[in-house]
C-alpha cells in the first residue's frame, strides 16, 4: 500500500530516512544512512517522491548506492575495453553489416528482413 507522503520536501526527505532505519545497509559504505538517502534524493522534483512509499524510497536508495560500491572496478581503459570488444565482435559486426547493407541495396525493409540483421546485433552484447 502506498503511503502519501508530507507536502514539503524538507519534510519528504525525513520520512525517507526515517524509513530507511532498520534496512540493512552494505558495511561498505561509507557515510551516514541519512547523509546517503539525502543527497541521493537531493535533486529529484517532490512532485517525483510525494505519491511514492518511502520505504520502497529509501530501499531503492540503499540498494543503488551499495550496487555503485561493490561493482568490480575494470582495470582497462574504456579505449582498451571497447577495443578489446570489437576484436571480440569482428565476425557478428561483419554479418550484422552485411545483412544492413544487402537491404540498402535492395530496396527491401519489410519485417522480416530487418529482423535478421537484429538478431545479429543482439547476439553481440
Amino acid at each position: 500500500m502506498t503511503q502519501r507522503l508530507p507536502i514539503h520536501s524538507a519534510d519528504l526527505l525525513d520520512t525517507i530516512v526515517r524509513r530507511s532505519r532498520g534496512q540493512r545497509i552494505d558495511p561498505r559504505i561509507r557515510g551516514s544512512r541519512a547523509g546517503l538517502v539525502r543527497a541521493y534524493y537531493a535533486d529529484v522534483p517532490e512532485e517525483d517522491l510525494r505519491y511514492r512509499d518511502p520505504k520502497a524510497l529509501a530501499a531503492a536508495a540503499l540498494s543503488h548506492i551499495a550496487s555503485g560500491r561493490s561493482r568490480r572496478r575494470d582495470k582497462r581503459s574504456p579505449r582498451e575495453a571497447l577495443t578489446e570488444w570489437l576484436l571480440a565482435s569482428k565476425e557478428g559486426i561483419g554479418r550484422a553489416r552485411k545483412n544492413l547493407k544487402n537491404m540498402e541495396t535492395s530496396g527491401v525493409a519489410d519485417f522480416a528482413t530487418l529482423s535478421v540483421p537484429i538478431r545479429e546485433i543482439e547476439r553481440l552484447t
